[in-house]
């Protein structure tokens, strides 16, 4: 739950928070719904029993799309917020744009961004459209200064928080599960029995860490409308691993 003292902008958009676990970043336009020629959409920063404030206007909101923010860390003074084809890293104490990038693409593709949570690191996954399904495509992988870093072959779900390990599905359907050391690409976990990517999480207090969900059906909702139970396993930075809980729901 957000709390602050006073009303937040009309409209908010889902908040990212920082590795204090008080303070967090979101989007916001002052126009909802959006008129047929988009709305400009602004970066806030807010805290918990804090009141929020604007850090910079990024980006623009249409009925169908719009932005959101990947990830907001206080300790690196930085944001990265996103859109379908756009990214931008944003300073938090000054508003000023680090840098920014366009989707990368040669082609018809749909593309998500990633970063980790100390947004330090983003990937660019892109995927040949249409149709969607029968690539696994690639992502490439942005370091902290808005320069490519490398391509990685398949689909990054995420980091872990401070940017060494790389989630990644190497195959189409979610499959494929590996853990990559960011730095060298070189696989140091793999799911077992050709599980399905189904969640990761996160620690900052174990930056290096990263817990990956897996479970035969993936993150695909069942018959019932939820998700299926995963087993969620954490990896650390020199591949050992170990099942945190099985059967996660």
């Amino acid at each position: 739950m957000i709390v602050a003292p006073g009303p937040l902008p009309n409209k908010l958009f889902q908040p990212s928070w920082s590795e204090d676990g008080h303070h967090f970043c979101y989007m916001s336009s002052a126009v909802d719904p959006p008129p047929p020629g988009g709305t400009p959409t602004t970066l806030n920063l807010g805290g918990v029993g804090l009141p929020s404030r604007a850090v910079a206007e990024v980006g623009m909101r249409f009925e169908m799309a719009g932005v959101g923010v990947a990830a907001g860390s206080l300790h690196n003074d930085r944001a990265i917020v996103v859109s379908a084809t756009r990214t931008w890293a944003i300073q938090l104490s000054s508003g000023r744009v680090l840098w920014t990038r366009t989707a990368n693409s040669t082609g018809p593709a749909v593309h998500y961004f990633v970063a980790s949570p100390d947004g330090r690191f983003v990937a660019d996954n892109s995927v040949p459209c249409c149709p969607i399904g029968v690539s696994v495509g690639s992502a490439t992988l942005i370091g902290p200064d808005g320069t490519a870093l490398a391509t990685v072959p398949g689909w990054v779900h995420g980091f872990s928080w401070n940017g060494s390990l790389v989630v990644v599905s190497t195959a189409v359907d979610e499959k494929g599960v590996q853990v990559l050391n960011r730095a060298t690409l070189n696989p140091v976990w793999s799911a077992p029995n050709d599980l399905k990517w189904a969640r990761t999480a996160t620690d900052p207090t174990n930056g290096g860490h990263v817990a990956v969900g897996v479970s035969p059906t993936g993150a695909y909702a069942g018959s019932d409308g939820f998700q299926a139970a995963y087993d969620l396993h954490v990896i650390e930075a020199t591949g050992k691993a170990y099942l945190l809980h099985g059967q996660v729901r």
